[in-house]
């Protein structure tokens, strides 16, 4: 099969497109012949965290298409499912290829009206974003939450879901994004290059801060989020824990969740996979019922990976972007 393969970590410009086996499959894994999957920042973070020793992996993590064998021991799926998930970070055989393999416990259907193109922008943005808000918050309505980067996958998955969840939201971007916000009925936009967004927060909430936080930057900006929540907040760190420094036991009773959302798949506890089965479930359902948009789309040939992740690794991109039926 035709793949692109990581020669070696440490460069994306070690990605090569060449000829390899099919991935062979255990008893409890399926064969998918791949229709979509798409670019994560975690994609080109992981081939510049692997050392030159790491070689011929394909990657790729969110990923959608057809179940053409199975093990023997798979219950669920029959062959010509079609379906996605979310690529183990210990399988080698990703969606960057023709074919990829995924265990039946962490691999989800695609119901007959969405496209692979819509479920493969799911996995990794979407189930995050749905972990976050429904599954660790516990969330009241009406009351605030301030999101970062709105216009990005995780923060359009999020923001759609809040507004779901009858929240008031302010997000953050940059200049050249706020008016796609105001379009999707965004009211309260910090402009994070040029506002400053804990000053920001004081004035929208009265200085009151706000109910919940999801927390994407940096651990720079988990640190600052930490002030600018409300009495009984509740913060989602996804990149990295703050400086606890600069808060003080018995001050705010906040609640603090440390999202390490791809370790989740790992876990044995089967109520865990439980939970994940309904995460897929319920965002491929709102997808298929209209009541979840998918953030916009960029569909782009196995070649071009390369350069689309240097572009997302320099925020050039807006949207998913979308290898399109690997060939």
């Amino acid at each position: 099969m035709k793949a692109l393969v990581l020669k070696k970590g440490g460069n994306i410009d070690n990605l090569e497109k060449k000829e390899v086996k099919k991935p062979q499959i255990k008893d409890n894994e399926l064969l998918i012949k791949v229709h979509a999957t798409s670019l994560n920042p975690s994609d080109y973070q992981t081939i510049e965290y692997l050392d030159e020793n790491t070689k011929d992996i394909v990657l790729g993590l969110d990923v959608a298409g057809e179940v053409v064998n199975k093990g023997k021991n798979v219950k669920k799926f029959d062959i010509g499912d079609r379906v996605f998930y979310l690529r183990q970070m210990e399988n080698p055989n990703g969606g960057f290829g023709e074919y990829s393999k995924n265990p039946e416990a962490s691999t989800y259907k695609i119901p007959v009206n969405v496209s692979y193109e819509d479920a493969v922008t799911l996995p990794g943005a979407g189930f995050t974003a749905y972990y976050i808000l429904k599954n660790r918050f516990k969330i009241d309505k009406n009351k605030t939450i301030l999101i970062h980067g709105g216009s990005g996958n995780l923060g359009q998955f999020a923001i759609q879901l809040a507004k779901i969840m009858s929240l008031n939201i302010i997000t953050t971007a940059s200049s050249k994004n706020i008016e796609m916000l105001k379009k999707q009925g965004i009211e309260k936009i910090i402009d994070y290059k040029n506002q400053n967004i804990e000053r920001e927060i004081k004035n929208i909430t009265n200085n009151k801060g706000v109910d919940y936080i999801i927390s994407s930057v940096n651990p720079e900006q988990a640190t600052k989020d930490l002030g600018s929540l409300n009495f009984n907040g509740e913060i989602a760190f996804v990149s990295g824990f703050p400086d606890f420094n600069n808060i003080h036991f018995y001050d705010k009773s906040i609640t603090m969740h440390e999202i390490a959302f791809g370790k989740l798949f790992e876990q044995k506890d089967l109520n865990i996979k439980k939970s994940l089965e309904n995460i897929a479930n319920d965002l491929v359902s709102l997808v298929d019922k209209n009541k979840l948009s998918i953030p916009n789309k960029t569909l782009i040939k196995l070649d071009e990976v390369p350069q689309y992740l240097k572009k997302l690794k320099n925020n050039e991109i807006q949207g998913k972007i979308i290898v399109n039926k690997i060939i």
